[in-house]
């Protein structure tokens, strides 16, 4: 078991409804540690939004829209950290529960901070401070949830059959557990031969294309990884087979048909396999 950090950007209060998202960028240190994605410098607004609901600066644009993800074990430290903001001498970094108080707010020389936070939701805001050690850029608020994360659990596979020298085979794993981070890996002798893009994700489905171009046939391992070495492997969970050219020896159509759409047709000869087409 682990954690996941992901983040999103508040919603704007600003009027114009757009309600634009971002993530922040977070990458592992020690055993978790979160990094903030830069956040370039933005003029204050004329007043602070009220509690509960931050807005983005009234002038001088938005910062960027970091993204990412890491996970990490219960009540690690986790470092906060952003590019130099240029004549800044100090930064204050806020962190907040979602709708609650400030729970830490720490003033540091640095970039980066250090702290521990719990499974929950979280907000975090970084202030500059100029020479005259007044706030002069600050970043939008951006949500942080600490999300409990387990290994990967598989119940099936589909299909268990694919074929050598294919460039995108679609692969298809059901089970629990997985995330966006999640990895799909074709394993022999406990060598990576092939790695799937996931394309679609759900909580108890994981879908997406696998290239076979330069995979020999064979019986393959697969293995499924989450972020913090959470991981599974299905021993001989897909085979590999060589590509065949199918051969037509004979075609039977029905004799009933309506407007030359024949309702039956038999189709005989050799190499067919699942998922082949006639046209």
């Amino acid at each position: 078991m682990a954690l996941r950090i992901s983040t999103r950007r508040a919603a704007s209060s600003s009027t114009d409804g757009r309600g634009r998202s971002a993530r922040l960028s977070i990458a592992l240190l020690w055993l978790l540690a979160a990094t903030l994605a830069p956040l370039a410098a933005q003029q204050l607004p004329a007043a602070p939004a009220p509690e509960g609901s931050p807005s983005e600066a009234a002038a001088g644009g938005q910062a960027p829209a970091p993204a990412g993800k890491v996970v990490g074990a219960p009540e690690r430290h986790i470092v906060v950290s952003w590019k130099k903001v240029e004549g800044a001498i100090r930064y204050e970094v806020l962190i907040r529960p979602l709708g609650g108080d400030i729970l830490i707010d720490r003033s540091t020389a640095n970039t980066s901070i250090h702290e521990v936070l719990p499974p929950g939701t979280y907000q975090v805001r970084v202030i500059s401070y100029n020479l005259f050690d007044r706030p002069a850029s600050q970043s939008v608020w951006r949500y942080l949830d600490v999300i409990q994360v387990f290994t990967p659990v598989v119940s099936r596979v589909a299909p268990s059959i694919l074929y050598s020298g294919v460039e995108s085979s679609p692969i298809a794993v059901d089970g629990a557990n997985f995330l966006t981070e999640t990895t799909v890996e074709l394993l022999r002798d406990g060598k990576i031969a092939a790695r799937a893009t996931v394309e679609e994700v759900a909580d108890k489905r994981l879908a997406g294309r696998i290239d076979l171009a330069s995979v020999a046939p064979g019986r393959y391992d697969l293995r499924l990884g989450n972020p913090e070495n959470l991981s599974t492997i299905v021993p001989g969970a897909v085979e590999v087979r060589p590509r065949i050219q199918p051969e037509l020896s004979a075609l039977s159509l029905s004799a009933g048909y309506n407007d030359r759409i024949y309702r039956q047709v038999a189709v005989r000869g050799t190499g067919f396999i699942e998922g082949t087409t006639f046209f």
